[in-house]
């Protein structure tokens, strides 16, 4: 798996994860949003996702995620 950031800012980052299927990208992903939303509560997160994979995302992130919800997040499928 690859991972990259790309303008990293106080306030803006762009990170993308690459890798064949079984590398970690998803368990990557959700911890990368845990720690956002832990060290910046409110921070808005765009997640997106093969619209095929929308719902299982949302509902995998969901259950990953500390009570099993989260906020501040959207989720966008291409």
């Amino acid at each position: 798996m690859k991972y990259t950031a790309v303008g990293r800012s106080e306030s803006m980052a762009l990170s993308v994860y690459v890798g064949r299927a079984g590398t970690g990208k998803t368990q990557a992903c959700f911890e990368h949003v845990k720690q956002v939303i832990e060290s910046n509560p409110g921070e808005p997160i765009l997640y997106i996702v093969p619209d095929s994979a929308t719902y299982t995302i949302e509902r995998s992130l969901a259950e990953f995620m500390p009570q099993g919800r989260f906020y501040h997040r959207s989720r966008s499928g291409f």
